[in-house]
């Protein structure tokens, strides 16, 4: 067993134990809130300062605008005529009929129109032009370019602009003339589509845009030339138009990136830009108006993520690199020692919050038991090991200087053992003690004491070499640890 321990303490790896250092990261909580409302109030304070220094309280919407680079206000000059944009597409979203129309089920109208020019071919006669073709032309732009809406006779209280979308014209068909014929009628069809938000709403409008018409119609034949316009049909319906539903969805989806990307260009805007970007532009609004910065809660929460991943790294780090023996696992597996008893002690240091440590220990199972009942529990290991080895006598060692409240502990143990018939030699320090050195010279078998978070493993290491080279046999270990 010596050799085994000889060549496993001297072992350059070890493995880290990640529930216990867990343990030990929930444990040191208090240092992680604190680290973390410094770093929060350190880095939101800085941004704060910075933001005072760049704006100044109580200055004008005017001093602000003075304030600020040409490149600062152009990208405020930016932010605000992309808003402008978002507004107006808004604003068009919401009072727009056609925008707010049930795309599947849109109330139309339909006026069928024949143009008739009672023009003939007849080649007994001088040639005439036949002027049915532009009287078309004449309806067709009269309505596509909005030129109706001037002279519609219609309550509407919106944007005029917004009334033109619900009139369209389409449908138009020329039969052209055959030479071959001596006799062809040309004729020319036109239709206007109108909607509304009901069927009611889109035969009111209808009748106007008829009305309107005829009045188009009289004005032509003075214009160009006698003819008819006849109303050969007038239809109404309910009709699915995908193209209408991929145009509002398409809307819907434009505003919605508008708005995100809004968003984006106003946070990266300075404090100063953003008063700039919310003020009034007219002068006298601009001087009534005075700046106040308030604390930026993205840098403070910035800073509380700061100060954690630090607090954490710091324990994390000293954990890993701090030496010392952290784990009951370590001397078992590492060392390959038989565990003959571990006592945990209550330091009775009162911490603000301590039912939270209290709750961290239970969670990992670390349950608090008596003082009492551990040493009792060592004890009744240490007589039966050494009444199955007929051990009349046993050496105890350790590589540190015990505080008051843990040498108790070790005194006692050594009471009880002697009181049991055990002669007990109990050495301090073996390594550093000439006295203790001496105290091991005749003995058999030694029991090591160790504390955990105290005990390095270079120190347990030549603890153990020193036994091993003495030929003593190790019985085991007893461990100390504290909560």
């Amino acid at each position: 067993m010596n050799e085994d321990v000889k060549k496993i303490g001297k072992a350059d790896e070890r493995e880290i134990d990640l529930i216990h250092l867990i343990y030990n990261l929930l444990r040191g909580w208090r240092s992680i809130i604190i680290c973390t409302l410094v770093f929060a109030v350190i880095l939101g304070g800085l941004k704060y300062t910075r933001d005072v220094q760049g704006s100044g309280a109580g200055i004008t919407y005017q001093t602000a605008v003075e304030g600020l680079s040409e490149q600062e206000l152009e990208e405020v000059e930016k932010a605000l005529s992309y808003q402008r944009r978002m507004e107006d597409k808004l604003s068009y979203n919401n009072n727009s009929i056609r925008m707010n129309l049930n795309a599947y089920e849109k109330s139309t109208v339909t006026l069928q129109y024949y143009v008739d020019t009672d023009y003939v071919v007849d080649i007994s006669q001088p040639i005439q032009k036949d002027y049915a073709s532009e009287l078309v032309d004449c309806y067709v732009s009269f309505v596509e370019n909005k030129g109706i809406i001037n002279e519609l006779d219609f309550d509407w209280k919106a944007d005029e602009a917004l009334l033109s979308e619900l009139i369209s014209v389409g449908g138009r068909v020329n039969n052209s003339t055959d030479q071959t014929n001596a006799v062809k009628e040309f004729s020319g069809t036109f239709n206007i589509y109108i909607i509304g938000e009901d069927l009611d709403m889109a035969n009111e409008l209808a009748d106007a845009v008829e009305t309107c018409v005829n009045e188009y119609q009289a004005m032509l034949s003075q214009k160009i030339g006698e003819h008819v316009l006849n109303l050969v049909g007038r239809s109404e319906s309910l009709v699915a138009d995908k193209t209408l539903a991929d145009e509002q969805i398409s809307v819907a989806n434009s505003l919605v990136e508008m708005k995100t990307k809004l968003k984006d260009m106003t946070g990266a805007l300075s404090s100063l830009q953003l008063q700039v970007f919310n003020g009034e532009p007219q002068q006298d609004k601009a001087e009534q108006s005075s700046i106040r910065v308030t604390p930026n809660i993205k840098y403070i929460l910035l800073g509380g993520i700061i100060g954690l991943i630090i607090a954490c790294g710091m324990i994390a780090f000293h954990y890993i690199l701090s030496g010392n023996i952290k784990t009951i696992k370590e001397v078992q597996n590492i060392y390959q020692l038989r565990l003959l008893g571990s006592v945990r002690i209550d330091l009775g240091k009162k911490k603000v919050l301590s039912f939270v440590d209290n709750w961290i220990d239970l969670f990992f199972g670390n349950e608090k038991v008596p003082l009492e009942e551990q040493e009792q529990l060592v004890v009744a290991n240490l007589l039966m090991t050494c009444k199955k080895n007929n051990i009349k006598e046993i050496f105890i060692t350790t590589s540190l200087h015990f505080d008051e409240q843990e040498q108790a502990v070790i005194d006692n143990l050594v009471k009880v053992m002697e009181m049991a018939g055990v002669n007990i030699i109990y050495a301090e320090n073996v390594i550093r003690n000439a006295k203790s050195f001496e105290q091991m010279a005749n003995v058999e078998n030694a029991i090591i004491i160790e504390r955990l978070e105290k005990t390095k493993y270079t120190l347990f290491e030549n603890e153990l070499t020193l036994l091993e080279h003495q030929q003593i046999n190790i019985m085991g270990t007893i461990i100390i640890e504290s909560y």
